[in-house]
């Protein structure tokens, strides 16, 4: 079960580096097959030209006039956020909280101010930073969970370990001897500064902490909440005021300087003023044209407001009124802190990523980039810029169109979001779901704004009406046709006698065409409804249907991979297209009519000339089924989406590919076999599976977290099974009962990987917070960290005598440590791209590696020396693994191969090629008779050592097996 991480399988990245993840060194993707075209769209495109030509996003930290306005000096330009800035006491000193996981701290020399100090030490983002009263200490808070102090030049003092979350504010008791810290998990800390140690905590379970703030007299303690709540505390941490603020988030809040007022940011433009005392009521300043990130008062009683409008406003609270208004940012604000005595406001600017409320109104700093299912629906925007995605994550995502970043997240669907539209308004989004439900959202304000009920089952597909009507087709064989005034059902459409899944409206928003399951499709008049024509069933399913902008022909997309091309004058068939080699998942003409393209379970995109359809490109970027397609509105650009997560921008002329966005892979099949052989363990997404190694049959199917899980393995006396994800977590699971025993907190992003000691008494765990962690399993305790990596680290394994442990990381380096001291012994070098894997001969003395590079290393442990370099892979090396003789190696890629190599040679044995999809796990069982193979297609395989495959297993196929609930609901860590 020597396998790669989720996150590493499908992340191939052609252009620029994109947001998000953990992995940062990938495998360039296989080429498309480009046929010459015409040119002359692409080279004329203004929305190609434009977002080609795009600026490297860089962030500022700057030195401002609060008076006048006017700029005083830029401290730094950095490709990193600045999340936090402070004055010390006497002004002498700024120090900023970087996204780039350092402190910066600026000192005035010659009139103007130089960096002096950059301070390493945080393993992640830095989010928050405050002087002492006193100026002899600064305290950072960070994405790590852990809490720094430090001098005013820079010296690490002291390491203040609890928070079991993201910290996200810091600040300090008025004497300087108590620090305060709030984290994402909802515990708010009190800390003995000198001691290190933690006073007092108090938890809010099912909350998000996001800022603290004391009085100037550490009378009141101030927290805010992700849901926009403020709880103000005494110094002895009782409650004495609580500010519910609905639609917005409290991720930044203020006391006055007399203590009598708290500022507090808002998700809508907004700043909040609550008097502390009871009596007044609270005050709303509206002047920013989007979510405010950050407020702060000056000594003089002024108050600054920063947020995603990138602009700073200067108030008077008093009279109410915004008296400057500080202009130029590059980015959201999301920092700033005035000088001691007001004369000047520092700011800095990030990428202000949108912020999450409970009622999806507002925004939330630490958003997942990536989609984590299938990408369902695809559209751009009028102007070409924007693209929306949504996915059976039950999301909807904003992205730029070429340049990395999103712009935002929609989330209120309980199920999967299956198509989007957009209203002619150009700002207004519609989507389908499997909840049964249609909704609308405000994509300036980012919020929901209606719920559309009526079906009776899920609504597979939407379309909108020239002029801002909008119909939807279900699983409950009805279509709708919505009355948008009253947002409820208006006509509704009954003749399909099987679930309906397509839909296309005629260019004149007279006809609309429905497509069923059984291949029937049906010709409606509108606006009326009544029912023009019904064309028999002649394949077996109608997944999409479109219409050409001349509206002379409809085409219709088969389950059986042909495509359709009828004529509208007499409905006939004029074209069959049976170049797909699986199911047509989507359709689209583009705009001028000159093309159509199509989508397919056969992993492909291809553009057909119209009306002689000819095959013009195929783009095979993708890993898996597509299942969404959109051309740009100048039809220079095609976007595609699919089970792979990802979307992907080709070039209409020739099929270049302009922008991959990666996604989360959380359908991979990693296995494990019991020691007995009698147990197979695997991932289904957030759900670890045990079956009956013989059968297939379904045991458990136990919901181990919110997040995806990512690897899966049994202790060596097979009563244990762990587990490991993206909450960051480890979990142990009995193996028969599958219940929930005991998890373990440390690392601070994904963890990939586990391994067992063979005596059962370790556990390493492997993260992309480039750290390796070493586990007491009975103790229940961290032994060791490996801090040696640069990057992701995807794979961690002991040696069959226990003695070492084997690293594989994206630094393109293996490592071996002592598994007793925790040394570090050898660098094994050679790899040219990330490492994925590795596994030990069953001697100990030959170490297997796989890589980015499409090739496996043989080391030889004992001198740290490459052995052998086995070619033959046409793309990464995903996972090895040694048969129980050490007679033979297996390898599983991404080029949809698992191969096995003959054993010392590394001679190729045989090439298994019955997989359609990327292969991510293998696992020989006991006598290495047999071989389990995993792959993205939610498919476990069996095959005897001659490469006969003797069974295929789906997990999915047993969804009516018990699901144990979700571990913390079993009482724990």
């Amino acid at each position: 079960m020597k396998t790669i991480s989720y996150l590493a399988l499908i992340i191939i990245i052609l252009s620029a580096p994109f947001a998000g993840g953990c992995s940062r060194s990938k495998p360039p993707a296989s080429g498309n097959t480009p046929v010459s075209v015409s040119p002359e769209k692409a080279s004329t495109s203004p929305i190609l030209s434009e977002l080609e030509a795009g600026e490297k996003e860089t962030f500022d930290l700057k030195l401002f006039d609060a008076k006048s306005g006017k700029l005083v000096q830029v401290l730094k330009t950095m490709p990193d956020d600045f999340r936090d800035i402070a004055f010390s006491p006497d002004g002498s000193i700024i120090a900023a909280a970087c996204g780039d996981n350092k402190l910066r701290l600026w000192g005035k020399s010659g009139g103007r101010w130089i960096l002096k100090k950059e301070c390493a030490g945080h393993e992640d983002l830095v989010n928050c930073v405050a002087f002492s009263p006193d100026g002899r200490l600064v305290a950072t808070g960070s994405t790590d969970s852990v809490v720094r102090l430090w001098t005013p030049g820079g010296e690490a003092i002291r390491v203040l370990k609890g928070h079991p979350e993201t910290v996200q504010g810091v600040a300090f008791m008025p004497g300087g001897k108590i620090l305060v810290s709030v984290d994402e998990g909802g515990w708010l800390y009190f800390w003995d500064v000198e001691s290190g140690e933690a006073v007092r905590k108090k938890s809010f379970p099912g909350k998000r902490l996001l800022s603290v703030a004391v009085s100037p007299d550490g009378k009141n303690i101030a927290a805010g909440f992700q849901g926009g709540d403020i709880i103000i505390f005494n110094d002895k941490g009782e409650k004495t005021r609580e500010f519910p603020t609905e639609g917005s988030a409290a991720v930044s809040i203020s006391f006055s300087p007399d203590g009598k007022l708290l500022a507090a940011s808002g998700g809508e433009g907004e700043v909040v003023i609550h008097p502390v005392s009871p009596g007044d009521s609270s005050v709303f300043l509206t002047a920013h044209e989007d979510s405010v990130f950050k407020v702060k008062f000056a000594p003089n009683g002024l108050l600054g407001s920063g947020g995603k409008d990138s602009e700073v406003k200067i108030w008077d609270v008093e009279n109410e009124m915004a008296i400057n208004s500080l202009k130029g940012h590059r980015g959201d604000v999301m920092s700033l802190a005035f000088s001691p005595d007001g004369r000047y406001i520092a700011t800095g600017t990030g990428l202000g990523q949108i912020l999450r409320t409970d009622d999806h109104t507002g925004v939330f700093l630490v958003a997942e980039l990536e989609h984590q299912d299938t990408i369902t629906g695809i559209l751009f925007f009028p102007d070409g810029k924007k693209i929306a995605t949504s996915s059976n994550d039950g999301t909807i995502k904003l992205w730029n169109t070429l340049k990395p970043g999103l712009l935002g997240t929609f989330e209120g669907h309980q199920g999967n979001v299956k198509s989007l539209g957009l209203l002619d308004d150009g700002k207004t989004l519609v989507s389908a779901g499997s909840d049964e439900t249609v909704r609308l959202w405000d994509t300036e304000k980012l919020k929901q704004i209606a719920v559309l009920k009526g079906h009776g089952g899920e609504v597979n597909t939407l379309r909108v009406l020239p002029g801002g009507g909008v119909i939807s087709a279900s699983s409950d064989k009805s279509i709708i046709i919505w009355d948008m005034k009253n947002l409820s059902p208006g006509k509704i459409l009954q003749e399909h006698n099987a679930p309906v899944l397509s839909l296309a409206v005629s260019p004149d928003g007279r006809m609309l065409a429905s497509g069923d399951r059984q291949g029937v499709v049906c010709i409606w008049d509108l606006p009326g409804g009544s029912l023009m024509r019904k064309l028999p069933g002649q394949w077996v399913s109608v997944n999409s249907l479109v219409f050409s902008p001349d509206q002379k022909y409809l085409a219709a997309g088969s389950g059986d991979q042909e495509i359709f091309i009828r004529n509208t004058s007499n409905w006939s068939i004029e074209e069959m297209i049976t170049d797909h080699n699986s199911s047509i998942t989507a359709l689209a003409f583009s705009h001028n009519g000159k093309y159509l393209a199509s989508a397919s379970d056969d992993e492909t995109l291809r553009l057909w000339e119209a009306p002689s359809w000819k095959n013009i490109w195929t783009g095979r970027e993708h890993f898996g089924s597509l299942s969404s397609l959109a051309f740009s509105p100048d039809d220079s650009m095609i976007a595609s989406g699919g089970f792979d997560r990802r979307f992907v921008v080709n070039r209409t002329a020739d099929g270049k590919v302009l922008r991959i966005q990666k996604g989360r892979t959380d359908d991979r099949k990693d296995v494990d076999l019991s020691p007995d052989g009698r147990l197979l363990a695997t991932i289904t997404g957030k759900c670890v599976v045990i079956m009956e190694a013989s059968t297939g049959k379904v045991i458990q199917r136990i919901k181990a977290s919110d997040l995806t899980q990512n690897n899966v393995e049994f202790s060596p006396d097979g009563k244990m099974l762990a587990s490991c994800g993206l909450d960051r977590k480890v979990y142990f699971w009995d193996s028969v009962t599958g219940k929930a025993l005991f998890s373990l907190v440390g690392h601070t992003e994904d963890v990939n990987f586990l391994g067992f000691s063979p005596d059962g008494k370790y556990l390493s765990s492997s993260s992309c917070d480039d750290t390796v962690r070493v586990w007491d399993v009975p103790g229940r305790k961290l032994k060791f960290t490996f801090r040696e990596h640069k990057d992701a680290v995807d794979s961690c394994i002991f040696s069959p005598d226990g003695k070492l442990i084997a690293t594989a990381c994206e630094d393109k380096m293996a490592r071996l440590y002592d598994a007793e001291t925790g040394k570090l012994i050898k660098t094994l070098s050679g790899h040219t791209n990330g490492v994925t894997s590795a596994d030990f001969s069953p001697d100990g003395k030959t170490l297997a590696t796989g890589s980015f590079d499409n090739t496996i290393r043989l080391w030889d442990v004992k001198t740290g020396n490459c052995l052998k370099i086995l070619r033959g892979h046409k793309d990464s090396v995903l996972g090895v693994q040694f048969s129980p003789d050490g007679k033979r190696l297996a390898s599983a890629s991404l080029d949809r191969t698992c191969r096995v190599w003959k054993m010392p040679g590394g001679e190729e044995l045989m090439s298994l090629h019955v997989f359609s999809c990327a292969v991510t796990s293998i696992e020989f069982d006991k006598r290495g008779d047999r071989m389990i193979v995993g792959s993205i297609d939610q498919y476990l395989r069996v095959f005897d050592k001659n490469g006969v495959l003797l069974k295929s297993i789906r997990a999915f196929d047993s969804e009516d097996a018990p699901v144990k609930k979700i571990y913390d609901d079993e009482g724990g860590d």
